[in-house]
């Protein structure tokens, strides 16, 4: 009995300090190459992704596996959003691009006030201790290439005010070099962002509980619904 007592209390301590000590996720873009460190007290992960050919290796506790990524959901739902508005016979079906642009906007707006929810949950509660830019680039436009350089640090005095409203954020760093005489981008970013898991958890349950209940009741009242018409017609 107290062999067991010490391993549930050992696990118990075990859980807390996952939950409630800080846990880091450094990233590192640079050379098309994402790298995204995760850092807990008791697991360390490494994902690293060419964004370019779709190619991701991961190091999880020392375990190194290299994989092709499978297709996403995302391009999935474009194949499927492509093949409902166009017919290669018919051609585009406007009615078919109302009915899609309707659901994609009402899913944008759902989608937007869940994102808004979660990150208010979690208001000051995410740390971003370092964020380093550094961006080379040249437009092949002596011109266009001055204007994308004023247009860029005007970005930047929009975007920090509203990332501080929900971060605790340092200044970022950044290392801006336009290059008047050729064509480029490249790009390196670094950051450092910590947040305790108890955190996330809190705020995910909160946020996404009540909407994935409504969801699902809304769901199942379409279903009746339509099960009554089809009574009724019958």
């Amino acid at each position: 009995l107290y062999v067991i007592l010490v391993i549930l209390l050992i696990a118990a301590l075990l859980l807390l300090l996952e939950l409630f000590l800080f846990s880091t996720a450094e990233i590192h873009l640079k050379d098309k190459i994402l790298t995204v460190t995760v850092k807990t007290p008791l697991y360390k992960k490494v994902i690293r992704r060419n964004i370019v050919e779709d190619v991701e290796e991961t190091v999880e506790n020392g375990v190194k596996e290299d994989k092709e990524s499978e297709k996403s959901l995302v391009s999935d739902k474009i194949a499927e959003i492509k093949k409902r508005i166009f017919n290669s016979n018919t051609g585009v079906d406007t009615e078919e691009v109302k009915k899609v642009w309707g659901e994609l906007s009402e899913t944008y707006s759902y989608g937007l006030g869940i994102i808004k929810k979660f990150l208010g949950k979690l208001r000051h509660k995410i740390h971003i201790s370092k964020l380093y830019i550094k961006v080379e680039y040249g437009t092949d436009n002596p011109a266009a290439t001055g204007f994308v350089y004023g247009s860029v640090w005007n970005l930047v005095g929009i975007v920090y005010p509203f990332l501080t409203r929900y971060f605790h954020i340092v200044y970022p760093t950044l290392d801006i070099t336009p290059d008047f005489y050729s064509k480029r981008f490249d790009i390196e970013v670094k950051s450092i962002i910590k947040v305790r898991a108890a955190h996330i958890i809190s705020a995910g349950l909160s946020s996404l509980l009540v909407p994935a209940i409504t969801y699902f009741k809304d769901k199942l009242k379409n279903k009746e619904n339509s099960y009554c018409i089809y009574s009724i017609s019958e």
